[in-house]
């Protein structure tokens, strides 16, 4: 039988997914513990029950596995018991954990999923009338979220690390944005809009995966409409990735009859918060990463540089990074190690013409235990004016594992090399 915990509790959220809640009294030790649940576990039970199964290991005194970071925290889970920090906030202390405090909180949390997906969303009553949110398996769905995209992951879309390569992620996000515009429309309104895309990966798809995306408006002020979209394995319903689209009207504001209309359509955003990162105080020892042409095949309907053939730069200036510290394709093949990246921040200022010239470069902005965070610049490479700007966080994986590794010494002090300021740290 479970246990209930003392630390936290599973409860629905009004606009109708599970949250996590530190019990009274129980201050930052229960913050730290509903907070981990809430952006690491999420409804993945899988994942839920793999810290299980760890917890079990340690507590038979087996060798236990190395710490690794998920999407917002670092946690270890020991004989001694378990360590969880956060790994966004620099300088966060460790909060330490009984075997049993972890474990009472993860069968808490499995066993409010559980009742969400009885009830048919994380409601324990679902309404009167059957009216109100759906979060199927996972995915939050009201009458304003539309399927804007629905296929599947082709093998040879898959990259070194064995999971669907981001810039094809940008390539159905174009598709799915496109239909977004157009059910509101903005369709000829967009191509004067600066555009920024904020996403955090929550799984992996792999090869042959079939998946589809829900969007919809989630905010609108004078100058800007955000849309948000989910990214869902149709297998199992499970939200895969959340994305926020930015789009920026102050140079051509839309005219207010259409700002009403798209008003009344906002939904609720039911994913994790975006993460403001702190961006290079300078580009003085950036390196270049990727340089080519613009060509033919790359261009959208409109004639301009798709979303993907900018992150698939970003990628190259990626796998450049990685061997100029050390993690080479000889490195990553013979230690069956791969970058997994779980958060990007994309902004797009500018199109570069068919046939133009471009250059990435590419620093380190953050180097953690496993964790690195580059930021690539696409410019034009006479003048160096920028065209997009993509933050890149990630982790060294273990292909095996699939958990995140230690990067080695020698790879630290190579990427030290590369380390720039912050604005933060340099103003």
């Amino acid at each position: 039988m479970m246990a209930k915990s003392e630390l936290i509790s599973a409860r629905p959220h009004p606009e109708g997914f599970l949250e996590a809640y530190p019990r009274p009294g129980t201050g930052h030790h229960g913050e730290v513990l509903a907070s981990f649940l809430q952006s690491d576990v999420q409804a993945d039970l899988t994942t839920a029950r793999a810290f299980l199964d760890e917890i079990a290991a340690a507590a038979r005194g087996e060798k236990p596995q190395p710490g690794g970071v998920g999407n917002a925290f670092w946690i270890a889970i020991e004989p001694t018991g378990a360590i969880i920090r956060s790994a966004v906030v620099e300088g966060a202390s460790p909060e330490r954990y009984s075997l049993v405090e972890l474990q009472e909180a993860l069968e808490t949390w499995i066993a409010g999923i559980e009742r969400a997906r009885r009830n048919g969303d994380a409601r324990s009553d679902p309404p009167a009338g059957g009216g109100g949110p759906e979060a199927v398996l996972g995915a939050y769905v009201t009458a304003a979220w539309t399927e804007t995209y629905r296929g599947v992951v082709s093998p040879w879309e898959c990259d070194v690390t064995e999971h669907f390569t981001i810039a094809y992620y940008f390539d159905r996000l174009a598709d799915a944005a496109a239909t977004m515009a157009e059910i509101l429309g903005l369709r000829d309104k967009t191509g004067s809009a600066l555009r920024g895309f904020d996403v955090r990966f929550v799984r992996e798809l792999r090869a042959g995966a079939s998946f589809h995306i829900l969007s919809a408006p989630i905010a609108l002020d004078e100058n800007a409409i955000r849309f948000g979209h989910q990214i869902v394995d149709s297998a199992d319903g499970e939200v895969t990735a959340w994305i926020e689209e930015t789009l920026d009207y102050a140079a051509a504001p839309l005219p207010r009859d259409l700002r009403d209309a798209i008003g009344q359509r906002l939904s609720p955003w039911p994913g994790p918060p975006v993460e403001r990162r702190p961006e290079p105080a300078t580009t003085e020892g950036f390196i270049v990463t990727a340089r080519d042409r613009i060509k033919p095949m790359e261009l959208d309907a409109e004639g301009k540089l798709a979303l993907s053939g900018f992150v698939h730069r970003f990628t190259a200036g990626c796998i450049q990074a990685l061997a100029a510290i050390g993690a080479t394709s000889s490195y990553m093949e013979a230690e069956r190690r791969g970058y997994s990246t779980f958060e990007l921040a994309l902004r797009v200022t500018g199109f570069p013409r068919l046939g133009v010239p471009v250059l990435v470069e590419t620093g380190i902005v953050h180097l953690g235990n496993s964790s690195i965070r580059f930021v690539h610049r696409m410019c034009d490479p006479a003048t160096g004016a920028e065209y997009a700007r993509l933050g890149q966080f990630g982790v060294q994986l273990d292909l095996d594992a699939r958990r995140p590794a230690a990067l080695p010494e020698r790879l630290r002090e190579a990427a030290m090399r590369l380390l720039v300021p912050t604005v933060s740290q340099g103003q």
